[in-house]
């Protein structure tokens, strides 16, 4: 599974895993009560399989 992802993006209300055959999992943030060990976690996966981790905390729906 781990091998299929392309990049992980953080926006303020969610993280998205964009996968490599196309479709992404959402995870909302407000859901998970440990978002930080989350995030965390995300990050050290993204540098242990050199893809992008971005994090756009500005973003916002138009």
């Amino acid at each position: 599974m781990t091998s299929e992802i392309e990049r992980i993006i953080e926006i303020p209300d969610a993280i998205y895993i964009k996968l490599k055959t196309g479709p992404s999992y959402i995870l909302p943030k407000r859901k998970i009560s440990n978002i930080e060990e989350v995030i965390l976690g995300l990050k050290s996966l993204a540098q242990t399989l050199n893809i992008e981790y971005r994090s756009n905390l500005t973003w916002y729906w138009k």
